[in-house]
């Protein structure tokens, strides 16, 4: 069934050598192929919003894309030019076809919500499609009080800590030991980095409603940082709270490539 698509986002890497030279060549096809408005520029002031967003890169600048752009609740179409690829479609070349036709799947996806207060007084808050983990900062292991809705986890010991979505499990939550989980059920992810003490808690995969609030202990020894990668991020924190935000953003993923499990399967376990 044809997706009625009349305004069409590209966003691209501009670092990506690939995707900049796809780039040209996608917005010409986009044009010619479904008689859409291109639209390059989403920071400018937008008379409509976009009916889609394709986005050209890697897994990175994808979860980059979807934090600065969820607001215009387009869905994120997104073409693969880093490694893994988990969150965006291969290229090929009937791609623009399969836009037109709307062959894709839509999922809408939970995003984290974190907010943050500094020794210095400074409060930060962000939201997140994939992870918000806090670390040490230098070579001191960081001592974290945790809070899981109304129970308290009275120290944990380490090199940190990462709460993921469900979506966000296969990336740093997976490579510090936690499950990996599909990313269409409502769950999130706690699991501790590294930990010294005690030994050890295990990963814990919770609903998606459970707040995690985190106190840090000693943070002028042990200096903490929280961050979901780029743009948020915030030094010397000394407390934190990580829950469901309450707002969702949609990904869209070619059809012949919309199975997360096999997703899971082909790019997660196998690779």
């Amino acid at each position: 069934m044809e997706k009625k698509i009349s305004r069409v986002a590209i966003v691209s890497d501009e670092f990506n050598e690939k995707a900049m030279k796809r780039f040209v060549g996608l917005c010409d096809s986009l044009v010619a192929m479904m008689r859409a408005e291109v639209i390059t520029d989403l920071d400018s002031g937008l008379q409509a919003p976009p009916d889609l967003i394709v986005v050209l890169g890697g897994d990175g600048f994808m979860l980059k894309t979807i934090n600065k752009y969820w607001g215009l609740k387009a869905p994120f179409l997104g073409i693969n030019f880093g490694r893994k690829g988990f969150l965006l479609n291969e290229d090929r070349q009937n791609i623009v076809s399969m836009i037109a036709k709307g062959k894709y799947k839509v999922y809408k996806l939970p995003l984290l919500k974190v907010s943050a207060f500094s020794a210095d007084g400074i409060f930060c808050a962000d939201v997140s499609a994939n992870d918000i983990y806090l670390k040490m900062l230098t070579s001191q292991a960081v001592r974290l009080e945790i809070k899981i809705n109304d129970s308290y986890i009275p120290e944990i010991m380490g090199d940190g800590l990462v709460v993921s979505t469900a979506l966000g499990s296969t990336a740093y939550n997976l490579s510090a030991g936690g499950a990996i989980v599909h990313p269409s059920l409502p769950v999130i992810c706690v699991t501790s980095i590294n930990e010294i003490f005690p030994q050890r808690m295990p990963p814990m995969v919770l609903s998606l409603d459970t707040a995690v609030s985190i106190k840090v202990i000693e943070p002028k020894k042990r200096r903490v940082r929280i961050t979901s990668g780029e743009p948020f991020s915030l030094d010397d924190v000394i407390s934190a709270k990580i829950e469901n935000s309450g707002c969702t953003f949609s990904l869209a993923l070619l059809k012949g490539e919309d199975d997360f499990l096999e997703r899971i399967i082909e790019k997660v376990i196998k690779s």
